[in-house]
């Protein structure tokens, strides 16, 4: 028997509805309070009940939500600080929660009626009414999670050196101070000597010498991150493969993986481009188009890493690959900065293609690679011996090439 269009499509509705949960939860959380709005999905439009929760700390919440909220309920949740935490404590319990951007919400609400309760009930009908929110944000696990902490504190690390640089350069150039260009553990040794020959002030001194002293405490953590960084390198056999893709160290296989964590939520490389914000804007209205600018969206410690990468392959002199192509367009005219562009995003794919285990379009030489594995082991320090099991960076480097580069080492 031939079913009508009518009859097809109100049986996908009622599976549909089916599928979907009996009681819709938004949740606006911060770091004070959170608000919450219990609805009926099916009535998504108006909030049966409306809470607010002065208590944040987790227990608290747990305790308020065995109190308030259905079992077979889904808890919208819009993207702040808390929300990953509040998400992996609710499904500990037994509760569906999701985590979405806060961009979803515009336009559902007049802008001079915005308060938190108002937020939480607009991400009720958000999820009731459109199908794009129920898919949400990724929640990394715990190892991933704490991957990225450990991101953000060398992120963070390199931002408080380049400012307490900055200030110490300013500090000598208003005193005539010349700063010699050496390394940068030098450059407190050569500060003090100067400092001395010209004999500051008791006060100027005193300031200089805190700079200096927050300069060396800045240096010792962000060595401490890179031996931290480089330990999770050396254990991670996804992220030493990566760094055969030209341009990308062992920060960036790192920092990639960090955040990807499974890759095959990305079926194709596109998306994982879109996903760290290395695609082009889409602007085209009329006459009017502008398809060269970079996306607003994306990760954007990620992306900074893969321009820099994009930057390096450019500047390579032994041009191959990647770096051959860009460089060869940059000659025919290109803009530099938009090459560094494109060659970031290359490398990207390029990576997605290793992590999925694909044949490389294109890989480090045997050279290069070897230099980036020896890097990984100096950074180690003085465990790297008891860690990898050589006395040797150059033996190291050998026992993690020879595998991969079989056919170059034979």
């Amino acid at each position: 028997m031939t079913m009508t269009v009518n009859e097809i499509e109100l049986i996908e509705g009622l599976a549909q509805e089916e599928r979907m949960p009996k009681h819709i939860i938004g949740m606006d959380a911060h770091s004070r309070k959170v608000s919450l709005c219990i609805s009926e999905a099916r009535y998504g439009r108006d909030p049966l009940i409306l809470r607010e929760l002065s208590d944040v700390q987790l227990d608290s919440l747990e305790s308020a939500y065995r109190r308030n909220v259905p079992a077979d309920s889904v808890t919208v949740i819009e993207a702040s600080t808390n929300a990953f935490a509040i998400v992996k404590r609710l499904k500990r319990i037994g509760y569906h929660a999701k985590v979405v951007y806060s961009d979803i919400l515009r336009g559902l609400s007049r802008k001079d009626r915005i308060n938190d309760r108002i937020d939480a009930s607009r991400l009720v009908v958000a999820y009731s009414r459109f199908g794009a929110t129920r898919e949400g944000i990724f929640v990394p696990s715990d190892k991933f999670a704490s991957y990225r902490d450990l991101l953000f504190g060398y992120k963070n690390t390199v931002k408080d050196l380049t400012r307490i640089s900055n200030r110490i350069w300013s500090f000598c150039s208003a005193h005539g101070m010349p700063l010699p260009k050496r390394k940068k553990d030098r450059k407190i040794s050569d500060v003090r000597t100067c400092a001395k020959n010209i004999h500051l002030e008791e006060f100027s001194a005193f300031e200089l010498e805190d700079l200096l002293s927050e300069y060396e405490h800045c240096l010792k953590r962000r060595n401490t991150f890179h031996r931290k960084i480089a330990l999770v390198v050396s254990r991670e056999p996804m992220m030493i493969r990566l760094m055969q893709v030209p341009g990308i160290s062992s920060i960036t296989a790192f920092a990639l993986v960090a955040y990807v964590e499974d890759i095959h939520r990305f079926s194709t490389p596109s998306k994982l481009v879109s996903y760290i914000g290395l695609n082009p804007m889409v602007n085209s209205s009329g006459e009017s188009d502008d398809p060269d600018r970079l996306s607003t969206y994306g990760q954007r410690i990620l992306k900074i890493l893969f321009l820099q990468v994009g930057q390096a392959l450019v500047r390579r002199t032994t041009a191959h690959g990647i770096s051959k192509w860009a460089r060869r367009k940059v000659a025919s005219g290109k803009p530099y900065l938009v090459m560094c562009v494109a060659a970031g995003r290359k490398a990207l794919v390029y990576a997605w293609h290793n992590m999925m285990g694909h044949p490389a379009p294109d890989r480090e030489s045997e050279r290069m690679f070897r230099t980036k594995v020896m890097t990984i082991y100096k950074e180690l320090g003085e465990e790297a011996a008891s860690i990898t099991g050589f006395k040797k960076s150059s033996e190291y480097a050998k026992a993690v090439l020879t595998p991969l580069y079989a056919h170059l080492s034979a």
